[in-house]
């Protein structure tokens, strides 16, 4: 019962971190969110639930469901990025109740505690349960779909579980497509197969089973194929099937292709498991290992870890396979990653001793030394970068303490995964504080965007001038369209701006310093002025010797200048 009770207070604080400063751009912003944003908003106004819109224009992308969660969400808080979000934050939280039961299930309750503090604190994960885009309940959807899955293959007699898979599947493809079927259909097919189950699988009332997914997700593609006509079904089989699938090239061998996909793209999936996964990614590549030498040796967690390890395996190998490479494909694995990590954390503290890397001792250094990353950056962003009261440095200092003496002390140390946990947590819980700091873009873009809403513009043109900066950042604080006139090519962002100042009377650019510098300062352009500046974090940061001086002589001004460039808003008037 005080476990369940624990467990309650996790998913309480969950929501909690999740919802906090819901409305607010800070690290976590996707320029996709304001795709799904201003679509549904755009379906609401125009009472049309049926035909996603994007700024008056067709958006064929995705399929209708994600889009009315959040319409719902916006029927009950009212317009809002806070609203559009929420349905991030509730199937994140799902997903984390749903690792937990899947983790407690195959292993015991230390390992499904430690599997959803672990799946909470996955820096990939934790973005996207706050953001409005569909890739969580996509995950979600996927993650219930094996549950139920690997439930049926325990119960067989238990045909709502089928039927569970196939609804699963079946909404995650009304959210994302093919994807929601491809990845379940091959964990539980491949875990049937290697556990010699197949035989259950036939038991399951398949034909029921698909005919329940057709029904559920035949309709709106009816609707909109009769509605839009042949534009729409070659939109689907071209560019959202095909396209992803084989790329552009029509004439080079498909099994050359694909080897070369599977090569490539898995290296690079490997490397976005590294970075997008840290810290807990140092763990994974040591339990791997563990993990298949448990499964050779016929451990009693021998078929639990099949179960993980086909999964993850499949996940990357299908995203491998495919034409285009994302980082946010790899949400997928998530579950499988926070589970395998946490039996591997949990082993190696209950004294296995199958590679040398399991000691403890080998644990409590690799712990402690994230945790001392955690709080070194925590503490500079915190003192360097905001204006915070120095006194609070020394109980930093002791909190630090007091969790090293946890993680090295051999009483506690099977506390240690959870002290990470909680400094993770807790660093994730003060995300606003980097919108305070100006490390976030938008911190400084809605200084710029009230600024230009001050000028009460009838028609407002809005140009992006610095490759550095993304118009869909910007777009969040306008309903007009913004033109992106930078490049890669400075000639050609020079001959759009050209193009734009000649086409309108009057036009707002947003630019670097730098910029302004090479494209409009020196060049023959009348009547432009400077209206506004302001300071926005570097994307390319030059770090030498002089900024470690600064460190040590605690000069503020001097790290704020390697961290901060001048970013300015820019009026071309015709008229003037």
């Amino acid at each position: 019962m005080r476990q369940n009770w624990i467990f309650f207070a996790f998913i309480a604080l969950s929501l909690f971190i999740l919802t906090k400063s819901l409305g607010v751009h800070g690290l976590e912003f996707r320029d996709d969110e304001i795709f799904y944003f201003k679509s549904s908003q755009e379906m609401l106004s125009n009472h049309d639930l049926l035909n996603p819109t994007y700024f008056g224009e067709n958006r064929f992308q995705k399929p209708i469901l994600y889009y009315w969660l959040i319409i719902f969400s916006y029927k009950i808080f009212g317009v809002s990025w806070m609203a559009a979000r929420l349905v991030a934050v509730v199937f994140g939280v799902m997903t984390v109740i749903l690792t937990w039961d899947l983790a407690r299930r195959l292993f015991d309750r230390q390992v499904a505690f430690l599997s959803a503090g672990v799946l909470m604190t996955i820096p990939l994960f934790f973005r996207h349960a706050r953001n409005a885009v569909p890739d969580m309940p996509l995950n979600f959807f996927i993650v219930l779909a094996v549950w139920a899955g690997w439930r049926y293959l325990q119960e067989p007699k238990q045909l709502k579980f089928s039927f569970l898979f196939f609804t699963a599947c079946a909404f995650g493809f009304m959210i994302k497509g093919f994807t929601a079927f491809i990845i379940p259909v091959m964990t539980i097919g491949i875990y049937a197969l290697v556990g010699k189950e197949i035989k259950i699988l036939k038991q399951a009332k398949l034909p029921l089973g698909l005919l329940l997914a057709f029904l559920i997700i035949s309709p709106w593609f009816i609707y909109m194929g009769v509605k839009h006509g042949q534009g729409y079904i070659q939109y689907m089989l071209g560019n959202e099937t095909k396209y992803r699938l084989l790329g552009a090239s029509e004439n080079s061998s498909i099994i050359l292709n694909w080897l070369k996909f599977l090569y490539h793209h898995t290296i690079f999936y490997i490397q976005v498991i590294f970075s997008y996964f840290a810290p807990w990614s140092l763990f994974v590549f040591m339990a791997f290992p563990l993990a298949l030498i448990r499964i050779r040796n016929n451990h009693a967690s021998a078929k639990s870890l099949w179960l993980i390890i086909i999964w993850l395996s499949a996940t990357i190998i299908f995203f491998s396979s495919l034409y285009f490479v994302i980082n946010h494909y790899m949400l997928a694995i998530s579950t499988p990653f926070a589970i395998l990590v946490s039996y591997f954390l949990m082993e190696s503290i209950h004294g296995s001793r199958i590679i040398i890397m399991t000691k403890v001792k080998g644990q409590a250094f690799i712990l402690l030394f994230l945790l001392t990353i955690a709080f070194l950056a925590y503490s500079f962003i915190k003192f360097f970068l905001v204006e915070t009261a120095i006194w609070l440095l020394p109980i930093f200092i002791i909190s630090y303490i007091i969790m090293f003496i946890i993680i090295v002390n051999k009483k506690t140390s099977h506390l240690a995964p959870f002290v990470l946990v909680g400094m993770l947590l807790f660093v994730y819980a003060q995300s606003d504080l980097l919108v305070r700091s100006g490390i976030v873009s938008h911190a400084v873009l809605q200084k710029f965007a009230a600024v230009i809403h001050e000028q009460k513009e009838q028609e407002l043109i809005l140009s992006v001038g610095s490759n550095d900066i993304h118009e869909k950042e910007l777009q969040v604080y306008f309903d007009e369209k913004i033109y992106k006139a930078a490049t890669s090519i400075p000639f050609q962002t020079f001959t759009n701006l050209v193009q734009l100042y000649e086409q309108h009377p009057r036009v707002y650019t947003l630019m670097t310093e730098s910029d302004y510098h090479d494209f409009l300062e020196m060049k023959p352009f009348k009547n432009v002025e400077i209206i506004y500046e302001d300071h926005i974090f570097r994307k390319r940061l030059q770090l030498d010797k002089g900024f470690v001086n600064a460190v040590f002589n605690f000069d503020k001004k001097k790290i704020y200048s390697y961290f901060m460039e001048k970013l300015l808003l820019v009026r071309r008037d015709q008229r003037a």
